[in-house]
């Protein structure tokens, strides 16, 4: 599927929401709920453990353990907190696309 670019650096929420109810034909206020949904139950999958599969990729939990790195401008050891991320795979017709 080829997919139409977007011209701009970057696309802010609002057009996002403009561009799917252009789309789907709806008013923008909907198209708005309508992703925000989206993205907390994506959110809430991730907190809770688990990926999440989409059209585009794959969304996963990066569990980044302790570990021990220097200050790059004094050279001195350093301890770094473990914590947790998001990881986002994109699949192989994202990739495809971006060609």
């Amino acid at each position: 599927m080829k997919v139409k670019p977007i011209s701009g650096n970057t696309v802010s929420f609002s057009q996002l929401c403009e561009n799917v109810a252009d789309d789907q034909a709806i008013v923008t206020a909907a198209a708005k709920e309508i992703i925000n949904s989206t993205f907390t139950h994506i959110q809430r999958a991730l907190v809770g453990g688990n990926s999440v599969a989409t059209p585009l990729g794959k969304f996963k939990r990066a569990d980044r353990k302790a570990r021990t790195g220097r200050n790059p401008h004094s050279g001195e050891t350093i301890k770094i907190a473990a914590k947790n991320g998001v990881k986002f795979t994109p699949n192989k017709a994202l990739k495809d696309a971006m060609l």
